[in-house]
């Protein structure tokens, strides 16, 4: 209880624009990735309806909306720098480290897409939900291999977090056990669809680690490898952003996100000849019925009734969660596991209340639904409630202290200035 009421009073004390901030986030994260679930199924569905004999829009389902987040994302990227004069070659003062992780976040971003397409149709929907409930438990080790400084203790309150959202996925699974018998899984496939299970979870992972290294990220513990923020370091930028622009913490998302879109639509464009390999592609030994399968997809997409219309509602879904993401993850990349996996559920329970809505069928009743969603929620807050814990416990032993979320602010404030910010 304690913890409860520490947590409530640092709330309190947080400027009104941040906790403004972290709700439109942490909706926008849910409600963005509802989005996409829905217009996808009713955008793949219209393909099976429009065209006869029904297409097969797989990789065109990729590669075309990659090619629109790449021009979404660099558009705005350039008009944003544009206009503000922020200096966008800062974030390559060291550009190998930079165009790495660039590189990396787009390939992982591309390759995690790419791999659930071509995996999701051989794999049962009970082994998926089963494996999309190890999101949280990856991203957590995942950033104590790559960011430790973002990363908690291994603690019983935290293996409780990960228990609930075990059980609560397992509720939800229980409608799906049948589909164990009716789709048997070839372990290859399933080896593939772990790789789309795992592959999201380290995206989330590079975002923080790329905003991290331009001082975005919130840190819960020390680390010998990530530099520690104090007022000395941060002195020098307050003096010479009188006379100089800053690259601010949106920038630096710009920056991050353009370059992922971009290498993301490369990597999805040259992916293309894996659709003919025998056995993994959908048109396995033959080039051309590819090419027509695309041509036609893009024809369909020109010409269909409604068929651009669900496409263009997931593309900017897509977009959209992707800036929603890089704020969470800034703060937490396995938090923003947690809250990802609570749009489930209540698309589960958004589809049952409107049937129409659910294009490809929903075997799952409001009884396993809602058990779900509350572990999910329980387990989100107790894991938020834990990390702000072990971050105050960080200030005050640092010295520093961020406001949450950290990615909202550029500078960090001395343990004088703590005192008006925080409860003693």
């Amino acid at each position: 209880m304690t913890l409860f009421v520490r947590l409530w009073r640092r709330i309190r004390s947080m400027p009104r624009r941040d906790i403004l901030l972290a709700s439109v986030v942490a909706v926008g994260c849910i409600l963005t990735q509802g989005i996409m679930a829905i217009s996808l199924n009713f955008w793949l569905y219209h393909f099976t309806l429009q065209t006869n004999p029904p297409l097969n829009p797989g990789y065109a389902s990729c590669v075309i909306p990659a090619m629109l987040w790449a021009v979404m994302n660099f558009v705005p990227a350039v008009l944003y720098f544009s206009w503000t004069g922020e200096p966008w070659r800062a974030a390559f003062k060291n550009p190998k480290r930079t165009i790495m992780l660039l590189l990396a976040i787009g390939t992982v971003d591309a390759l995690g897409g790419l791999t659930a397409v071509y995996a999701i149709p051989h794999v049962s929907t009970f082994i998926q939900f089963v494996l999309f409930s190890f999101g949280c438990v990856i991203t957590f080790f995942l950033t104590k291999l790559f960011l430790p400084s973002m990363a908690l203790p291994c603690s019983v309150p935290v293996a409780v977090t990960f228990v609930l959202v075990a059980v609560g996925a397992s509720v939800a699974a229980i409608p799906q056990l049948p589909s164990l018998y009716e789709q048997p899984t070839n372990i290859a496939w399933l080896f593939i669809f772990v790789l789309s299970v795992i592959l999201p979870n380290l995206y989330g992972v590079l975002l923080a680690r790329f905003m991290d290294q331009y001082g975005f990220a919130t840190h819960v513990s020390s680390s010998p490898n990530a530099p520690q923020p104090s007022l000395d370091d941060k002195a020098p930028v307050e003096e010479s952003k009188k006379s100089e622009k800053q690259l601010s913490s949106f920038g630096v998302k710009l920056i991050m996100l353009s370059g992922d879109a971009i290498t993301q639509a490369f990597v999805t464009v040259i992916f293309f000849p894996v659709d003919d390999l025998p056995w993994f592609g959908e048109n396995p030994g033959d080039f051309s019925e590819s090419w027509r399968q695309l041509k036609l997809s893009v024809d369909c997409i020109l010409h269909c009734p409604d068929n651009a219309t669900y496409m263009m509602l997931y593309v900017d879904g897509f977009w959209a969660s992707h800036y929603f993401a890089a704020y969470m993850n800034a703060y937490s990349p396995t938090l923003g596991a947690f809250v990802f996996q609570i749009s489930t559920p209540l698309l589960i329970l958004l589809l049952i209340l409107k049937p129409s809505w659910a294009v490809f069928g929903n075997t799952t009743t409001w009884e396993y639904a809602v058990p779900c969603l509350v572990c999910l929620l329980v387990a989100a807050v107790m894991f938020f409630v834990i990390t702000e814990s072990a971050r105050q416990s960080y200030e005050d032993k640092d010295g520093v202290v961020y406001l949450m979320p950290a990615s909202f602010n550029r500078y960090s404030y001395s343990q004088e200035a703590r005192t008006s910010l925080l409860p003693s």
